[in-house]
């Protein structure tokens, strides 16, 4: 089991329909030289609320099925828990040590619907308890900062009794490069349905030829009644910014 990769260190996204939201800290940032957002930021749904981020077991670079077997597990665990009464979205962190030393790690992110100051503690609670069943060591709670645009993050231990191991700011950030997903070898996908949503999420950030061809192979697949959906899967084994590779 491991931690999350820490935010603080590294940059921190959330997958949304209109693309990835990237956040990071001042340090960070200022090491990267990224830019800030100050005033019309994408996704003023998720950036006004508070929000918990729950981080896969087993990262992909240590063990890539163990990955995307607890990627499906713990998504179905969280949609059944709070898909009627919050909203859900895949995240990622991204440390980047260098221009080639780079680890990605996929997570999620977790909004309540009705969850309040007042209430919070209690919600709290329930996703520390939720993390704790699925062997989740920490979990970060992410809290809309009053006075501009960012969050305050606590790292909040699932077994200790001193709960709050650290805590920092992130800022909203413009990144301007691919979508992290794409530039590392680990990105294989195991089903069809997988490699479909991924083909949907690269249609949206890149501009390579092959994914149009993809993803139009993929749509004749669906369209058949009973399509042989593993050949597609196990013909993408990875997609980078630079291009395709097999």
């Amino acid at each position: 089991m491991s931690s999350p990769t820490v935010p603080r260190n590294c940059l921190f996204g959330i997958n949304v329909n209109e693309g990835p939201l990237y956040f990071a800290s001042p340090e960070f940032k200022d090491k990267f030289n990224l830019v800030t957002y100050d005033e019309n930021i994408p996704g003023s749904e998720i950036v006004n609320s508070i929000l918990y981020n729950l981080c896969n077991v087993f990262p992909p670079q240590e063990d890539i099925v163990k990955a995307r077997i607890n990627d499906r597990s713990l998504e179905s665990g969280l949609r059944a828990t709070w898909n009627e009464s919050g909203s859900i979205w895949s995240s990622f962190s991204l440390a980047m040590n260098s221009e080639t030393e780079r680890s990605y790690q996929s997570s999620f992110v977790v909004k309540i619907n009705n969850e309040d100051s007042e209430n919070t503690q209690q919600y709290t609670r329930d996703v520390i308890d939720f993390a704790k069943s699925f062997g989740i060591l920490c979990i970060l709670k992410l809290v809309p900062r009053e006075t501009k645009p960012g969050y305050m993050v606590d790292i909040i231990s699932c077994e200790s009794q001193s709960p709050e191991i650290d805590r920092f700011e992130i800022l909203p950030v413009k990144y301007s490069g691919y979508h992290p997903l794409f530039n590392f070898g680990h990105s294989i996908f195991k089903s069809f349905d997988e490699t479909r949503n991924i083909l949907d999420l690269a249609d949206r950030h890149l501009t390579l030829p092959e994914i149009k061809k993809l993803k139009h192979l993929a749509e004749e697949y669906s369209k058949k009644t009973s399509p042989n959906k593993s050949c597609l899967s196990k013909s993408i084994y990875c997609c980078r910014g630079s291009g395709w590779c097999r």
